[in-house]
């Protein structure tokens, strides 16, 4: 399936947060981000896709810990296929990025 290489999310605030996209086996960057695990799939003939969040949290280093969450049965009971990241310089501003996002919506599939 292809997906695009970016897909934005409109936070509580407003603020519309640009994700970069990787399949769930990808090798993420090893730095300070927000990752938002998504299930993802198809509409229909031109319809783009539709983005399920499955899962959203900040981590010193995005790869260690989504590496640890490919074990978690419950994600892979919710067909999570693809991870979304933002790369960022301190948790502070993670923190607040994912306290905006914890009603997220997809604005752009």
């Amino acid at each position: 399936m292809f997906l695009p290489n970016q897909i934005e999310f409109n936070g509580e605030s407003g603020r519309i947060y640009t994700t970069e996209v990787y399949s769930k086996s990808a090798q993420l960057p090893d730095t300070v981000g927000v990752f938002i695990l998504t299930y993802s799939h198809p509409r229909g003939h031109l319809s783009g896709f539709q983005v399920n969040v499955l899962h959203m949290g900040i981590a010193n280093n995005l790869n260690s810990v989504i590496a640890d969450l490919r074990q978690d049965e419950s994600l892979l009971k919710e067909c999570w296929n693809y991870s979304c990241i933002m790369r960022l310089d301190t948790l502070t501003q993670c923190s607040e990025y994912v306290e905006d996002l914890k009603t997220v919506k997809c604005t752009q599939c």
